[in-house]
């Protein structure tokens, strides 16, 4: 999550709470990560913006 929420900042997207409880309901479904964040993960996994915005979350992961 540390490397998730550097890399939010480092697109310019400003700060990030990093907790567990926010992830696990990412995980659960009950939320979903904002776009910003969903950006930020798929640059640490080098994954497109672009397959990111076509197939949604959670299917591009």
């Amino acid at each position: 999550m540390r490397l998730v929420a550097d890399r939010h900042r480092a697109l310019g997207f400003g700060g990030m709470a990093v907790r567990r409880e926010k992830v696990s309901r990412w995980v659960s479904g009950a939320n979903r990560p904002e776009g910003t964040t969903q950006y930020a993960m798929a640059e640490v996994l080098q994954i497109s913006r672009q397959e990111v915005d076509a197939r949604g979350w959670p299917d591009w992961l």
